[in-house]
């Protein structure tokens, strides 16, 4: 049997196909930037995707209408190379939910049946020759390591996306800010958090804004929250930049140590971009916002 990809097969044909349904789901476009193509197949307009944007935004909602038709034109155009490779039989195995054939609605059927292969006679079959059998290698799946693997607590995810909004509406470290930022955090996200949930935010940052060695990282630092940057083709944002007349500090927070080696990757990639940027030697810190204690740790 000879395995293929859809497009390593266009153009030939073969005698009997098995065409096997798509075991996951289509990967979906999560990248920030969107680049809209002329007819000259220049890029003309960079679009930066906001959830939403379609609603209000005509011609954001007009290029994505023309991205969706392209997108299921390009779908069809697999299946139909996928379909028509077959010359004598083909057997598609479709799943019951969720198959890349919904979209051309194809249903179960049958037509016409398989061709037996000539039986040969046990006597005239010669005898198996040991040698070196040759097994094709089809290389090995990819497998995320434990410290890629999504986080699919949302009710973490939630916690700790408004403790980061907590933060970012801090105008000063200090007591008084705290007080109006809790306001604006009950303001937004008051109907999704539990009265308890909302308490640990306060006592959390209230720990944060009381820890020494916090305020001495502050101590002479223009301070920059939520900096946006663009960075070999990425859009990022980081928590807190700090600015000093010789280098720089990136600090990222945490509510978790739940995906160390995720954060650690995520705040040395944010160093080489600022250090790249502001041609200052920097430094990375992952602030850690726990329960009962704050953690700062050194990024290597």
């Amino acid at each position: 049997a000879k395995i293929m990809t859809i497009h390593g097969s266009k153009g030939l044909e073969f005698e009997y196909v098995i065409l096997l349904d798509k075991l996951t789901r289509k990967n979906s476009d999560k990248s920030a930037l969107i680049y809209h193509y002329n007819d000259q197949l220049y890029i003309d307009k960079i679009l930066y995707r906001i959830k939403g944007r379609e609603n209000f935004d005509q011609a954001y909602k007009r290029i994505m209408d023309v991205r969706k038709v392209s997108e299921l034109k390009d779908r069809k155009n697999i299946l139909y190379v996928a379909l028509t490779r077959a010359v004598e039989g083909l057997i598609v195995l479709r799943k019951p939910k969720d198959s890349i054939f919904d979209e051309i609605h194809m249903e179960p059927m049958s037509v016409g049946g398989l061709r037996q292969s000539q039986t040969m006679d046990s006597a005239l079959v010669p005898e198996l020759v040991e040698g070196k059998v040759t097994i094709s290698n089809y290389g090995t799946q990819e497998v995320l390591s434990a410290d890629e693997e999504e986080e699919k607590d949302y009710e973490a995810i939630l916690f700790g996306t408004a403790l980061h909004y907590t933060l970012e509406m801090l105008g000063t470290f200090d007591a008084k800010s705290l007080s109006l930022a809790m306001l604006s955090l009950k303001n937004r996200y008051g109907l999704q958090l539990t009265d308890p949930s909302v308490e640990q935010i306060e006592v959390r940052i209230k720990n944060l804004i009381d820890h020494k060695e916090f305020q001495q990282l502050l101590d002479g630092a223009k301070i920059t929250k939520e900096q946006s940057l663009s960075f070999e083709g990425e859009l990022k944002q980081i928590d807190l930049l700090l600015e000093y007349e010789e280098h720089c500090l990136v600090i990222d927070y945490k509510s978790s140590k739940k995906y160390a080696l995720k954060h650690q990757k995520q705040v040395r990639y944010y160093t080489k971009a600022i250090e790249s940027i502001t041609q200052k030697k920097t430094k990375g810190m992952i602030v850690y916002i726990l329960e009962d204690d704050i953690s700062i740790e050194d990024v290597k």
